[in-house]
């Protein structure tokens, strides 16, 4: 049953263990969730291959230090 609600909903298991305090079981919910982000584990989140190419994308910008450059500058660029 935690699997099926994992996979339609983990934030809502995610509340659940923390207002029971099973801080140990939110916790691991978390870091699984960082690992189905990064593509381990996606289909007992319910995340779409798409959505992990998507993520791998913007995540390479911070690898290349041009182009974090480039994102730095735009971030602090005057807004109009």
């Amino acid at each position: 049953m935690l699997c099926d609600l994992q996979a339609v909903d983990a934030a809502s298991l995610l509340r659940l263990f923390l207002n029971f305090d099973l801080l140990d079981d939110a916790a691991e919910l978390v870091l699984e969730y960082v690992d189905a982000l990064l593509g381990r584990g996606h289909q007992y989140f319910g995340i779409e291959v798409r959505v992990l190419q998507i993520l791998k994308t913007h995540l390479n910008l911070f690898n290349d230090p041009d182009e974090y450059d480039r994102l730095t500058v735009l971030l602090q660029a005057p807004k109009d």
